[in-house]
Order: structure tokens, then sequence, then C-alpha cells
């Protein structure tokens, strides 16, 4: 916890850092065990928060990536969809959404939610990395090269895109565009060499 009482969280993929300022004692602790990757206790604290206010959008998110953490991914869109149905808005919370699906192969949802992601912040390098992925699961290659590129574009770092992007272009049989990825890829994230 921040000293101005913030929790910071960091999202299941480690690639994005939110900050909310709360008041709530359950919803700090549950930060607190979230980011001691305690993620059954985290739950249990978030469920807490969400029994003492059931409009708090925050804890249902952050429950649902506890939930996502510990594999219980049907979990984890139940309380993704709470916090759509409470702030439509935030493109995470489809974006998260949408990686559930994809845990639970269910690819052309997935796609859809991160189109939402997109729709809402059209600067989500990683809507469309996510959404490529989706892409590359059902073997439509180059609609994930095209997401990959996009997300690259957005953010001209993003190693895991250019990673991605990679083996969509082996896919196809691309080898050097595939082996320029995966440079460039290492170059920027010595776990991608």
């Amino acid at each position: 916890m921040a000293p101005d009482g913030s929790v910071y969280v960091a999202d299941s993929a480690n690639e994005r850092i939110q900050k909310f300022s709360v008041a709530d004692p359950y919803f700090d602790k549950g930060g607190e065990y979230f980011k001691a990757k305690n993620w059954s206790m985290a739950v249990e604290q978030f469920t807490i928060a969400i029994q003492q206010n059931s409009q708090f959008e925050h804890a249902f998110y952050f429950r649902g990536l506890a939930y996502y953490e510990l594999g219980q991914y049907e979990n984890a869109i139940n309380d993704y969809t709470k916090a759509i149905q409470l702030e439509p808005v935030y493109a995470v919370y489809y974006n998260k959404r949408g990686a559930a699906y994809h845990q639970l192969s269910q690819y052309q949802i997935a796609i859809s939610d991160h189109r939402k992601a997109i729709q809402i912040d059209p600067d989500f390098a990683n809507a469309y990395n996510d959404k490529g992925a989706a892409y590359s699961w059902l073997g439509q290659y180059q609609n994930a090269i095209n997401n990959y590129s996009k997300a690259i574009q957005i953010d001209p770092d993003y190693a895991h895109a250019y990673h991605n992007r990679g083996l969509a272009y082996n896919s196809l049989g691309q080898s050097p565009l595939a082996n320029a990825d995966e440079t460039k890829a290492c170059s920027l994230n010595s776990k991608y060499c």
C-alpha cells in the first residue's frame, strides 16, 4: 500500500499496474494479499468488500483477477461481467474477461471482448495483442499478425507482441519475418532469447 492509502495491484499479465485509492480495509487487505500472490486470501478479502458494498466494481474486478490466477475462469468471467455492468466504459474489464474466455477456448467470445476493449480505448496495445492470440488459436494467422502489428505500432517496445507475431509468421512459413521478430523480442526482453 502506498503512503496515501492507495493500493497498487498488478494485473494477471504483470504488464500494467492499476492504482485504486479506496477507504475499504477489506479491499486494501485483498490488495496486499494479491500483491503477495496469495490468491485465495485475496478472493476472501475482496468477497467481504463486495458483501459490504455490492456496487464496488473494483472489488469485483480484482476478485476476478485473483480467480483468474487460481484457474477459476468462469468465476473470473462472472466477476468481470459484474464489473462491466457497474462500469461499462472501462476497457481493461473487457480485455480481462476476453482473456478468461480465451482460457476456456471460447476464442470468438474472447475476440468480441477484446474488440470492445479496443473500441473503448483504441490505443490499448494489450487488447490488440490478446485479440491476436485468440486469432492465432483459431488458425487465422494473418488476422493475428494484423493485431500484433497494431500492438507494436502503439507500443514499439512490446516484446511479447513481437514474439507472438514471430510465432504467427512462423505458422505461415514466413521464416525470415519470424526470425526478425524473435530477434527483436529477444533484444527487448531476454526471456524471449
